[in-house]
């Protein structure tokens, strides 16, 4: 089940420790290991593989990543999926 990625989610996009979300790929690998930074790098990888690009604004861009993620993953808590949109809308990365 991915609620318990939540944590591990947070702490790779810093959230709580930086009003903007970055990676933060140490510090999940020391606190969570090698294997849960593979499973949510998929899951963001997914993520960005949404429709939510197409979408001109930020609330349909949402509302779009969001039906599109939960058609993949529909035991997808709603923190994973707001985290997710949150280093989504300030990633430029992707």
């Amino acid at each position: 089940m991915l609620e318990e990625y939540v944590e591990v989610i947070n702490c790779w996009f810093s959230k709580g420790k930086s009003p903007m979300p970055h990676f933060d790929d140490e510090s999940v690998i020391q606190k969570y290991g090698c294997d849960a930074l593979s499973v949510i790098k998929k899951l963001y990888s997914d993520y960005c593989l949404t429709g939510a690009w197409k979408e001109s604004d930020l609330i349909k861009m949402e509302q779009t990543a969001r039906a599109d993620f939960r058609k993949l993953y529909s035991d997808a808590c709603e923190e994973i999926i707001d985290a997710m949109f949150w280093m989504y809308s300030y990633d430029v990365t992707r």
